[in-house]
């Protein structure tokens, strides 16, 4: 497999547009996959070297991580996918791949992204203050 973080992201946006994403994340309980990091960024500071993906199953399912990243290796034909699942990422994990940057490539139903993107954001926001005193324990202060 040779190709590149762009070849596998134009692959997924035109599985996106001919709904085979959407079959394949609904097999996997997925409602939400987006694309992030350096593949989408438009002015990385180095070449992306793998395509970071991030998924969020429906509530209650769950995720066959392996059987979704091989499925999705098989479709892109790129063995650089880095899968997160959003479902056990930390707050601030959560909200850098639901960035504004970021590119939506499913979900299951209207508003499902921007709720996530909401939540995450004011979850980062309310834990602040908190991850500042875990870095001043941690620092003997």
């Amino acid at each position: 497999m040779t190709r590149t973080p762009y070849d596998a992201l134009d692959c997924l946006l035109a599985m996106a547009a001919s709904g085979d994403l959407g079959a394949l994340c609904a097999r996997h309980g997925v409602d939400l996959l987006v694309a992030h990091g350096s593949a989408v960024d438009p002015e990385p500071l180095q070449p992306p070297r793998d395509l970071d993906l991030a998924f969020r199953t429906r509530y209650g399912i769950e995720p066959d991580v392996l059987g979704l990243t091989n499925n999705l290796l098989d479709a892109t034909r790129f063995d650089g996918l880095d899968l997160m699942n959003l479902n056990r990422a930390d707050v601030v994990a959560r909200a850098r791949a639901l960035s504004p940057q970021c590119r939506v490539l499913y979900e299951a139903g209207r508003g499902i992204f921007a709720t996530a993107q909401m939540a995450s954001i004011t979850m980062v926001m309310e834990t602040r203050r908190l991850r500042l005193l875990n870095l001043e324990l941690m620092a003997g202060r």
